[in-house]
């Protein structure tokens, strides 16, 4: 696969040529190794699996609506969220576990969050 990168889009194209996404936003991707985000400009951010050492789940206020946000947190207190507004989000919650050793019911605890509560843990390292 590859990225083509124009000033407004960001595709994933396959090695057949063919667009297999598109997007305005920030793509999601679970790989191997790690969470990648690819940005619209087509710059890539991630985190390496062992690398996490805490995932929280929280939900934050847009006045006009809500969005669930999930941060990766390193050791050493930085991190990288993702939210349900990036494409790919549902896919990534949905295949998460395959990667992380999350409880059964991550899935509940990520659509109980309200907003203004503090971040429900759903993976620390031990």
């Amino acid at each position: 696969m590859t990225l083509a990168e124009s000033s407004t889009e960001l595709s994933l194209i396959d090695l057949n040529g063919r667009t297999i996404c598109s997007s305005r936003m920030h793509l999601i991707r679970l790989l191997p190794d790690r969470l990648s985000v690819l940005t619209p400009q087509g710059k890539e951010y991630g985190i390496l699996w062992p690398d996490v050492y805490r995932v929280y789940a929280s939900r934050i206020d847009l006045i006009t609506e809500s969005a669930f946000v999930l941060s990766f947190e390193y050791d050493y207190g930085e991190f990288i969220e993702v939210n349900e507004g990036m494409e790919g989000f549902d896919e990534m919650v949905s295949h998460l576990a395959e990667y992380l050793p999350l409880p059964i019911n991550y899935k509940q605890q990520i659509d109980a969050t309200q907003c203004d509560a503090d971040p429900i843990p759903l993976y620390s390292r031990k």
